[in-house]
């Protein structure tokens, strides 16, 4: 079984003041974790071109290049755009300035002083779901490797079409409001159905990307309307439903390729 918990995942900080780089590195000394720190928006980009990383913390009020213009190129880049992103800011904090922040992609933006053990939890879930998006990397790559499958006769990046992940949408749909819905109410999430909906993105060839970019689309769609924080709220409690389907496809994957050895 694929087993990449044993290898720090690297964390990128990028902030123009060093005792709050410092501060990063205290809060985050932990085997499980790699601290990159970056003191520039240009030392954070060069940074980006060479390491892998599983989130971004990134300070919006940064000398020259402020965070805002540094996300905007990074979602602009196909390497980083789907890094997540966490803003922090103790000067921009007005609802419009985090009501920017989502509008550039952002997962969160937390106004200073904020309560670390908050930003540390918020951090393991992202450092989770990026390693369930490279474990099931790995399981797909292995799974083509014992089918014989021919990389070329995947289109671009996604195994699947936008056609299939389109109509996957609304099934998606269904399953997250009742996942959240229930997660809201205090019920028992529906984790048959979370299976169940596992085994068909598996059956239809769906990597990491392509849950990620289903999921992202129904998001947004069931969060039309929110008020920031009400949407805010709603991404976090979704985000697990994510990590939990990943985690479950990556078992459907490695079964598969057990089952033909």
């Amino acid at each position: 079984m694929i087993d990449d918990q044993l290898e720090p995942t690297n964390i990128l900080a990028v902030d123009d003041t060093p005792a709050n780089l410092l501060a990063f590195e205290s809060l985050f000394q932990e085997a499980e974790y790699r601290l990159i720190t970056a003191g520039t928006a240009q030392e954070a980009l060069k940074i980006l071109l060479d390491q892998e990383v599983s989130i971004i913390l990134l300070d919006v009020q940064l000398k020259g290049m402020n965070g805002f213009d540094l996300a905007r190129l990074i979602k602009q880049r196909q390497k980083t755009r789907d890094i997540p992103i966490i803003f922090l800011s103790a000067f921009y904090t007005d609802e419009k300035d985090v009501f920017q922040g989502y509008s550039l992609g952002a997962f969160d933006y937390l106004c200073k002083p904020f309560n670390p053990d908050v930003l540390k939890a918020k951090v393991r879930v992202f450092v989770t779901l990026h390693r369930k998006n490279k474990a099931i990397q790995q399981t797909f790559d292995q799974y083509l490797q014992q089918t014989g499958t021919d990389r070329k006769h995947l289109s671009g990046s996604s195994a699947v079409s936008n056609e299939v992940i389109h109509q996957m949408i609304s099934e998606y749909r269904l399953l997250a409001v009742a996942y959240l819905r229930a997660a809201r109410n205090g019920e028992k999430i529906p984790i048959r159905y979370v299976r169940k909906m596992a085994m068909k993105l598996s059956g239809l060839r769906f990597r990491a990307r392509d849950v990620t970019r289903t999921h992202i689309a129904v998001l947004k769609e069931i969060s039309k309307g929110l008020f920031i924080k009400e949407a805010k709220e709603l991404s976090l409690d979704a985000r697990l439903l994510l990590v939990e389907i990943l985690g479950y496809m990556n078992d459907n994957y490695l079964k598969e390729i057990l089952e033909e050895v």
